[in-house]
């Protein structure tokens, strides 16, 4: 896949927080990750996951290995789980609402576990797309 092209599928996908009503869209404000943000007395957030480095599928197994080993190696944040899926159904994966993370932990992380990219957001600002 191209990089417009990835780009374009990333950008058009559907981020949410689990249990919550809350979902993110890159290019808009949320006003409800403010309040998240506000409540935790923190400045930005990250969405990422651990799932498919690379963009190359992995076997459930895999990658809930490897989700829980992202989980443990950033359990003194905040967490909340959610979920990214493209608007097609054609990839699916399991998230992270990482409260409080700035830019550059969530660019260390993600090129860790070998993503593309990942969402960002400051408080007051539109979620970004982050190309690694």
């Amino acid at each position: 896949m191209s990089m417009k092209n990835l780009e374009e599928s990333y950008s058009e996908a559907v981020y949410s927080i689990h249990n919550s009503g809350i979902y993110i869209k890159v290019g808009h404000q949320n006003e409800e990750l403010d309040h998240i943000l506000e409540e935790y007395h923190a400045e930005s957030w990250a969405f990422i996951t651990a799932w498919n480095p690379g963009g190359k599928p992995l076997t459930l197994e895999e990658n809930l290995k490897r989700q829980i080993k992202l989980l443990m190696e950033i359990k003194d944040f905040i967490l909340m789980e959610g979920h990214g899926q493209a608007l097609d159904g054609s990839w699916s994966e399991d998230s992270l609402l990482v409260v409080g993370m700035s830019q550059s932990q969530a660019t260390d992380i993600c090129q860790k576990y070998g993503q593309l990219a990942f969402l960002y957001g400051d408080k007051g600002k539109a979620a970004r797309l982050i190309f690694i």
